[in-house]
C-alpha cells in the first residue's frame, strides 16, 4: 500500500474504501490506523522540539492560505460576473483565476528578483537583504484587477527593469513631499519601495475594515436598541 502511494499508483480515497468494504480487512484496517497514530506523535514531538519547524510550516501554510484569498478575490472580481451555473463553467472559472494568480506571482517575482539583483550590485547591508527576502510574492495590493486595458502596443514585450526603476522613482518622490532627504534612499531605495508599499497598502486596507466594523457595529448593534427600550420603560415607570 505505501509503496502504490510513493509511487501515485493508488489514491487514499480508494485504499480507504478497500479496507471499509469488508470485514477481513478490519484487523488490516486496524493496524494501518495505529501506524498512522505512531506518524502523528512523532510530528508532535518534532513541533514541540523543533522551532524552526513549526516556523516552516507556519510560513507554508501562510502561503497557501495567501495563494487561496488570492484566487477568491480574482473570482469576486465584478461581483462574480465570470462564475457560471454549470460544473463545467465553475471548473473553467477556477482553472482561469488560478491562471490569473499564477501570472501575477510570476509578475512580482520578477520586479522581486530584478530589485534583488540591484541591491546585491549596490552592496546593500545583510540587514536589508533579510527584511527584503520577507517579502511576499503573492502580494496583491497594487495590483487593479478591474478596468480596461489595451496590450496591443506592448508587442508581447514586458520590461521589468523599467517598470521597477519606475515604482522606484515613485516612491523617491513620495519621500521628497514628505521632507525626506535624498541620502536616506542611497542605500535602501532598492527595498523601500517594495516594502513601504505593500506595508501602506495593507496599513490602509486594515485601517478601512476596522473603520467600517466601527460603523456597521454603531448602526446595526442591538445592545443599543435594549438600552433606549429599558431607559424608555424605567422613565415610564418614575412617571407612574
Amino acid at each position: 500500500m505505501l509503496l502504490s502511494l510513493i509511487l501515485q499508483e493508488n489514491k487514499q480515497s480508494n485504499i480507504i474504501r478497500k479496507l471499509n468494504s469488508h470485514t477481513r480487512y478490519v484487523r488490516l484496517k486496524a493496524a494501518q490506523f495505529e501506524y498512522n497514530e505512531v506518524f502523528k506523535s512523532l510530528h508532535v514531538l518534532n513541533l514541540i522540539d523543533d522551532m524552526q519547524l513549526r516556523k516552516a510550516i507556519r510560513s507554508a501554510r501562510n502561503r497557501t492560505e495567501a495563494y487561496h484569498q488570492l484566487q477568491s478575490n480574482i473570482r469576486k472580481t465584478y461581483h462574480g460576473i465570470f462564475q457560471g451555473k454549470k460544473i463545467v463553467d465553475n471548473r473553467i472559472s477556477a482553472h482561469a483565476a488560478r491562471l490569473i494568480a499564477n501570472s501575477i506571482i510570476a509578475y512580482n517575482s520578477l520586479v522581486l528578483n530584478s530589485v534583488y539583483e540591484r541591491m546585491l550590485a549596490n552592496g546593500v547591508s545583510q540587514e536589508i537583504m533579510d527584511e527584503f527576502i520577507r517579502i511576499s510574492p503573492i502580494a496583491w495590493s497594487h495590483t487593479l484587477l478591474t478596468g480596461r486595458y489595451n496590450l496591443k502596443k506592448s508587442k508581447g514585450e514586458i520590461d521589468v527593469e523599467a517598470m521597477s526603476l519606475l515604482l522606484e522613482e515613485h516612491v523617491k518622490n513620495i519621500f521628497g513631499k514628505m521632507g525626506l532627504p535624498n541620502s536616506s534612499f542611497s542605500r535602501t531605495l532598492p527595498l523601500d519601495p517594495v516594502l513601504r508599499i505593500d506595508r501602506e497598502a495593507e496599513q490602509a486596507r486594515q485601517e478601512s475594515e476596522l473603520r467600517f466594523a466601527a460603523v456597521k457595529e454603531r448602526r446595526f448593534n442591538p445592545l443599543d436598541t435594549v438600552r433606549k427600550v429599558m431607559k424608555a420603560h424605567l422613565g415610564h415607570l418614575k412617571s407612574v
